[in-house]
């Protein structure tokens, strides 16, 4: 429909006053379809960088949790070997 975007519809030939009235309420209820959509796309992305961020929270959290594991784990294997070094 490019050749007719921009070409202002009181101007166009049309069969008959009921078929521009039919086009201009389908124009209208499209363009409410499309604002809708492009809502609950910006709705979901935002739920999704929410969600994205909580994820990411939880996992240094658990990072930092094997991190000081990991350390404990290493102090405490530290104190049972036996040092057969001589100095």
């Amino acid at each position: 429909m490019d050749p007719f975007r921009e070409q202002d519809p009181e101007k166009r030939r049309w069969r008959s006053p009921q078929t521009r009235q039919r086009c201009a309420e389908l124009i209208s209820q499209s363009q409410t379809l499309f604002a809708e959509i492009i809502a609950h796309e910006k709705e979901g992305e935002t739920r999704m960088q929410t969600h994205r961020d909580q994820a990411a929270s939880r996992l240094q959290g658990v990072n930092a949790g094997v991190h000081a594991r990991s350390a404990y784990v290493d102090e405490a294997d530290g104190g049972r070997r036996l040092d057969l070094s001589t100095e």
